[in-house]
């Protein structure tokens, strides 16, 4: 019964932020900045890893983010910028704070791609209620509303993060400079 209300309470408050979301222009592809929702498992953050470092965005514009625990070692360029969210900086719905979303999202992400599990309605949050101009997140029915793209129909976040590369690879204009 609590566990109904509390996500009862996160849904609502994750539709509100979406419905309060600005999205900002597109700066040039040199300059734009990347939020990365890393997938938990090791798989999936070796993948992420590789295809950050198949883009050509310097490693300063990109804000990796996990709700998880690292479970794989990032390269040394993003090492000292990756972010892991803790309990303590959840609220009790289970999301992550204002305080956090805010710290995250200064300065504004242009890009954001959600490479955490579909289900993970902070991560969701995160990537879909950004200020970004483009917002790209794994496939969920009841996540359509956070992204302006969305990869469909890959089992986990290492095949997903290597159908997220092929996606941007063929789009034009380029979102993200690839190598």
């Amino acid at each position: 019964m609590i566990e109904a209300v509390r996500q009862g309470f996160a849904a609502r408050a994750v539709r509100s932020a979406l419905a309060a979301r600005h999205a900002r222009p597109l700066p040039p592809l040199a300059d734009r900045r990347v939020l990365v929702l890393l997938p938990d498992d090791a798989e999936g953050q070796r993948a992420a890893w590789d295809l950050l470092a198949g883009l050509e965005v310097p490693s300063r514009q990109v804000r990796p983010v996990l709700l998880g625990s690292l479970r794989a070692d990032p390269p040394g360029p993003f090492a000292p910028d990756v972010k892991i969210l803790g309990d303590d900086d959840r609220d009790w719905r289970r999301l992550p704070t204002a305080a956090v979303r805010a710290a995250l999202w200064t300065p504004p992400p242009d890009v954001a791609l959600n490479l955490a599990d579909p289900d993970d309605l902070g991560a969701a949050l995160l990537a879909g209620a950004s200020p970004a101009a483009v917002r790209i997140g794994r496939h969920h029915p009841d996540r359509e509303a956070f992204y302006d793209l969305m990869i469909r129909g890959e089992p986990d976040a290492a095949t997903a993060a290597v159908a997220l590369g092929r996606l941007l690879d063929r789009l034009d204009p380029p979102v993200l400079p690839a190598r």
